[in-house]
């Protein structure tokens, strides 16, 4: 791996981004307090100006480039939308080819869809959590009973996020973040790929965060959005820690129990629901697709990740199967102590919520397994946060990381070649975390030597 980074053939194009990058984290550090200079709208319109030169470089492809952004273009016809309908087409207790031929579903997707293979007695697309079999059962007999053409169906479910995150983020953001939200690189990823899915989580993830800052609103209101999130999304199970009540043991246990208990009860409806829509579909069953899932994108996937695990084993080559396993373990070990010691800090009220919600974000994306670029799109909507409710002095450090999130990087599987994507935002995400808790120890180490002020 040493070699190939000092390789000039694959480093010459990652020089670029490291001299812009470079020189956006000296201005934003001289100019720390010119907030006009900088300002939400400002930072908003850099992302998105330098997002669209790279996407206009690619297309034209002015110099030789090492690693594509989208395998040869941004805009490319491989795979699109399949994370939207791909799984839900692969029912054959709902669908017969003759239906899937009659509504335009591609060939390939048809004859040759790796969801509908059985492995070990499981279907593989029994890999995702029980509330989102069901959401897909239910849009799958919509398919297979109106006999929608799969594009139209397909432009409606994004016309439908459309409205939905603009109504969401109009009532609760400002114009330059719905801006960056929908045209950040991460977003855009999404939608070519159809990972709505991704996208809603995103938006329910900022209502909760924003629901979390606000006194007045019922508790039942903040678990019921926390629930749906993690039954989609169970890696953002970690925001139950959101629920903590600063300085209160006795209440925060409470809260925390009482999600605990709504969430087992609410998949556990899923599961029973199931049983009608799809009889084979069991715990065991998920977990066997949930390890082969999880065994193909930990030895290989397909490089559109951001996790330390995947950067670690990329650098190091690790190719054992035990130690992949045990680097895996141990990550999740570090990540968990550093969220426990975070939240005691919340407790005690020494940490914000924006900057511990930040934390928790970027914990939930490194901590498993390694997670699509799609959801990196939140990034943009905590710039957001940042600028209303985050630490002024530490505000301006954070956004340069955050900005390199939502910019598109180039990108190439694990080998060969650097996978600049992989590497630029595991990078800022640890980056991110360690400038938060950089400022508390500092905060802490200033308070020990002027207790009286």
């Amino acid at each position: 791996m040493i070699e190939k980074i000092i390789n000039y053939t694959s480093f010459k194009n990652i020089f670029i981004y490291l001299v812009i990058f470079f020189l956006l984290y000296l201005i934003a550090w001289r100019l720390k307090n010119k907030d006009k200079f900088l300002s939400n709208n400002g930072f908003a319109s850099l992302i998105i100006i330098f997002s669209f030169f790279v996407y206009f470089y690619d297309q034209f492809n002015f110099f030789e480039i090492k690693g594509t952004i989208f395998y040869g273009s941004f805009f490319t016809a491989n795979d699109n939308y399949a994370d939207l309908v791909k799984l839900l087409l692969s029912y054959k207790h709902i669908f017969t080819n003759s239906d899937l031929e009659l509504i335009g579903v591609p060939f390939g997707w048809i004859y040759s869809n790796p969801y509908s293979s059985i492995i070990d007695g499981a279907v593989y697309n029994m890999h995702v959590p029980p509330f989102t079999t069901l959401i897909n059962h239910l849009l799958a007999y919509v398919l297979v009973t109106t006999k929608v053409k799969l594009n139209n169906f397909i432009y409606l479910s994004i016309l439908i996020f459309f409205i939905y995150g603009y109504k969401l983020l109009s009532k609760e953001s400002n114009k330059s973040t719905i801006l960056l939200f929908f045209l950040s690189f991460p977003s855009l990823f999404m939608f070519q790929r159809g990972n709505l899915v991704a996208g809603f989580c995103t938006l329910f993830l900022f209502k909760f965060i924003i629901m979390s800052k606000q006194n007045n609103i019922p508790l039942i209101n903040k678990i019921i959005v926390l629930v749906l999130i993690s039954s989609f999304r169970p890696n953002y199970a970690i925001f139950l820690l959101l629920l903590i009540e600063k300085n209160n043991i006795k209440k925060s246990f409470k809260n925390i129990m009482f999600f605990v208990s709504t969430f087992i009860s609410f998949n556990i409806l899923n599961l029973l629901l199931l049983k009608k829509l799809y009889p084979t579909y069991s715990i065991s069953n998920f977990l066997k697709s949930v390890k082969i899932q999880t065994d193909w994108h930990l030895d290989f996937g397909d490089g559109f990740v951001s996790s330390n695990y995947r950067v670690i084993k990329s650098f190091f080559e690790i190719t054992d199967y035990q130690d992949q396993r045990i680097l895996q373990i141990l990550i999740f070990s570090i990540l968990l102590i550093v969220a426990l010691t975070l939240s005691a800090m919340f407790f005690k009220n020494r940490l914000s919520l924006i900057e511990f919600s930040l934390c928790l974000y970027i914990i939930s994306l490194t901590i498993l397994n390694p997670i699509a670029d799609y959801h990196l799109a939140a990034s943009s909507l905590f710039i957001y946060l940042i600028y209303k409710y985050g630490d002024k002095d530490l505000k301006i450090l954070l956004l340069v990381p955050l900005g390199i999130l939502l910019i598109p990087k180039y990108h190439n599987n694990l080998l060969p070649d650097i996978n600049y994507s992989l590497y630029f935002n595991n990078i800022s995400l640890n980056l991110i975390l360690f400038l938060i808790i950089q400022n508390l120890v500092t905060f802490k180490e200033i308070k020990s030597q002027y207790p009286d002020q």
